[in-house]
């Protein structure tokens, strides 16, 4: 059948065409991000007693009056935040310069519930941004040496759960989370009287009901289509630095393990780094002679990147 455009009248193709225009703004609208939180990641030494990484925020919609961040790490046997020997967080020259910051129970070395908050109501909220350093972490690595594993990772994650995570903006709402309310009505209809007072009910329907109870169920979540929590982590390294031949003690047998290594072709050390004495970065006759002299001359300790 041969198309008639007279078949159609123009409201109709007015509005095929507002049909039209809906669907590719659809299909190009992409969500907001209304809030993200990163938590950067790195590495260190076994015994390092002060490891930093930053933490990031991104509003770009909506300013923060206060806010609270749970942080926990996924193992207790390598790295502690530092609440004892100095502070587990720092602001200085941060986009969190002049907040108050508290830690809230149960805070410890290795779980960190932080509250934040303007230092009185008429001060300026954090202003809408992106890619912000919120605050920098502190934290310390064990010594100890584990059994396996000599390079180890220490997750630290955000906790995303509404009742431990949470900004909020100058009026109090919490950024980027959704509130769902389920009303569930539950009739009763009595069974047994005692003059005016009904001493026995059964639960019933609303046909036959006499009256009700409502309930009211909550739940809060975050859109993960506009925000976003990145998780960060240290990368611990276990190795006593200089020992290129692996049996616990730095001395002149590393020297000869590396020129073995060097010129004839030997085993490299399990660990590569632990060839690295002078800390440049590679394992070579340079680090030889630079064992020679820390065990025959006195010289530097051997630094292997640190």
């Amino acid at each position: 059948m041969p198309f008639n455009h007279k078949s159609f009248s123009p409201r109709a193709i007015i509005s095929l065409f507002s049909i039209l225009i809906l669907c590719l703004m659809a299909q190009n609208t992409v969500a907001q991000l209304e809030l993200g939180l990163r938590i950067d990641s790195t590495t260190a030494w076994a015994g390092d007693s002060m490891v930093t990484v930053g933490v990031y925020l991104d509003n770009p919609l909506d300013s923060v009056a206060a806010f609270e961040l749970t942080i926990i790490m996924s193992r207790s046997d390598q790295v502690e935040f530092c609440i004892d020997d100095t502070t587990a967080i720092d602001t200085t020259g941060t986009i969190l310069s002049g907040f108050n910051i508290g830690y809230y129970p149960p805070s410890s070395n290795h779980y960190l519930r932080i509250l934040a908050s303007k230092p009185h109501p008429t001060a300026p909220a954090l202003a809408p941004q992106t890619g912000g350093l919120l605050f920098t972490l502190n934290m310390k690595v064990y010594d100890s040496f584990p059994n396996s594993d000599p390079d180890s990772i220490t997750v630290l994650q955000i906790i995303e759960n509404p009742g431990f995570t949470g900004f909020s903006d100058p009026y109090g709402d919490n950024i980027g989370l959704v509130v769902e309310y389920e009303y569930d009505t539950t009739w009763y209809s009595c069974i047994e009287w005692d003059g005016p007072v009904c001493i026995d009910s059964v639960e019933t329907t609303e046909e036959f009901g006499e009256w009700f109870v409502e309930d009211i169920s909550i739940t809060s979540y975050y859109d993960t289509n506009a925000v976003s929590f990145d998780n960060g982590y240290v990368r611990v390294v276990y190795y006593n630095c200089g020992d290129a031949n692996g049996d616990g003690i730095p001395n002149v047998g590393d020297a000869v393990f590396l020129i073995n290594y060097v010129f004839n072709n030997g085993p490299a050390p399990d660990q590569i780094e632990t060839g690295d004495a002078n800390g440049d970065g590679l394992s070579n006759v340079a680090d030889a002679v630079y064992m020679i002299n820390f065990v025959f001359k006195n010289g530097p300790d051997p630094t292997c990147g640190q």
